[in-house]
């Protein structure tokens, strides 16, 4: 049997439930859909020809009106390389490009989704990013605005918008990584080691709310930001709630991608002045079959729900799960 003849679940493809996770809702994603976020429940997507777009509800997923175009004027007779995350404070919504170039320029669209507002804002290598119930974003790239650096940055949106370098990685070459935050407001940082293995680190409310607030940098260790999650399987990280979702996967002998399992880490903070994040252990919600047939190339955590999207010979579909 092969991937080109094992039976394949409609949603789930070769994915096996685990523990109490069950399918609350799926389906196929329009073509031309490139990063996708939830915004106070309404689904979104980049398209391929650079606009921002809803992307309706399962299981009928449809694409809207452009919203707008996420290439700033300058950058749009460019060759850009769209990046995979769309990510909401409540208010806004916040999704980058790089370009070719010496030090990996790049733009992040900061957009007003109701009508259509938006400002570009310079920023090299922005590779993931997340929204926070302050109203901040945080960056997890090279630069921002002004600000400069290999690590994380806050943006505070106003008019202008504030930008400041936060804080670089505390691991030996620091390449950019993933970011998420949970519910209970802890914040996921991750980077690449020197071996090209990527960790992502639990940073407490109190670590980093003030910083965001004041435009400070403050820096973070392995003793006061334990780990979450690490090495050459971590293949993406969202939230859930308090907790965090997991993605394990890798590549093939070929360069093939392939996803193993998705798992959540519970998440617990502790302290009333100087916090301390504990994390548990690591529970399946899903499981892939030998062959891998199928993978999972996007997980989108919003609140309480919980989106991956799933690829495999049926086409690109978005799962909404419920643990």
């Amino acid at each position: 049997m092969t991937c080109d003849t094992v039976t394949l679940h409609l949603a789930l493809g070769t994915f096996t439930l685990r523990g109490t996770t069950t399918v609350n809702a799926s389906g196929a994603l329009p073509a031309g859909t490139t990063a996708l976020g939830v915004h106070n429940g309404q689904l979104f997507t980049v398209t391929t020809d650079r606009q921002l777009r809803t992307l309706g509800a399962l299981p009928g997923l449809t694409l809207g009106a452009a919203i707008v175009d996420v290439r700033a004027p300058a950058d749009r007779d460019a060759g850009t390389f769209l990046g995979s995350t769309i990510a909401s404070n409540g208010q806004q919504l916040l999704t980058g490009y790089t370009k070719t170039g010496a030090g990996f320029p790049g733009v992040v669209a900061l957009v007003q989704p109701d009508d259509g507002g938006v400002e570009y804002v310079n920023a090299p290598g922005n590779y993931t990013s997340v929204g926070l119930s302050s109203g901040a974003f945080v960056v997890n790239g090279l630069g921002l605005g002004t600000a400069t650096g290999t690590g994380l940055f806050a943006l505070r949106p106003g008019a202008p918008s504030q930008t400041a370098f936060l804080a670089g990685f505390p691991d030996a070459f620091g390449g950019n990584g993933y970011t998420a935050a949970t519910a209970d407001g802890v914040l996921v940082a991750g980077n690449a080691r020197a071996d090209f293995s990527n960790v992502t680190r639990a940073l407490p409310p109190s670590m980093y709310l003030g910083p965001i607030a004041s435009g400070a940098t403050f820096t973070y260790s392995a003793t006061t930001a334990p780990v979450v999650a690490e090495g050459d399987d971590l293949a993406d990280v969202t939230s859930f709630g308090g907790d965090v979702v997991v993605v394990r996967g890798g590549y093939d002998a070929m360069f093939n991608p392939f996803t193993d399992r998705l798992e959540r880490l519970p998440l617990t903070v502790t302290g009333s002045g100087t916090q301390t994040v504990s994390i548990g252990t690591a529970q399946p919600l899903l499981e892939n079959g030998g062959l891998r047939c199928s993978r999972i190339f996007t997980a989108i955590g919003s609140g309480t729900d919980l989106y991956v999207g799933i690829v495999d010979r049926l086409g690109r579909r978005l799962v909404k799960l419920t643990p």
